[in-house]
């Protein structure tokens, strides 16, 4: 439902040349990082559903980041503890359309601080989220749990 209405907004706000709707992508597929390599900007708002629900991070953020992309999002869930608000990423509140814009307009109109922020942004994702470096760390807590707790 949601597709449909978006992509007639689209068509009747002549932004079809600018938009596209690429449909379902593989998490960490060669597809998607291709588009994460020929995009300028990553913009991922995010909202409290109607029933409550939050994302806590999504993959798509972070992906975002690791491919050194600038990320627009929102203060929701987990985003903020990954996205610092002019140094890996802008926020805005949750609906604040107004903001959304004058981020991803500050970012179009000035190269140099999409581009450093972009660079902070792969910067803390390498040094930060990569699942297989903080899978290694937990296994070490564990090992230190286990040889602390063991029984003699």
């Amino acid at each position: 439902y949601l597709e449909n209405k978006l992509k007639k907004f689209v068509i009747k706000n002549s932004m079809s040349d600018f938009v596209k709707f690429l449909g379902p992508m593989t998490a960490h597929s060669e597809n998607i990082l291709n588009e994460y390599r020929n995009a300028d900007i990553f913009v991922h708002p995010s909202v409290v559903a109607y029933d409550g629900g939050k994302e806590g991070i999504p993959g798509t953020i972070v992906e975002a980041m690791f491919s050194g992309l600038t990320v627009v999002s929102t203060y929701h869930a987990g985003i903020p503890y990954i996205i610092k608000d002019g140094h890996t990423g802008l926020l805005a509140e949750e609906n604040d359309v107004e903001k959304l814009h004058n981020n991803i307009s500050m970012l179009i109109n000035n190269l140099d601080m999409r581009k450093k922020i972009g660079e902070n942004a792969r910067k803390f994702a390498v040094e930060n989220l990569d699942l297989s470096v903080k899978e290694k760390e937990l296994e070490n807590i564990y090992d230190n749990l286990l040889n602390i707790y063991s029984l003699p």
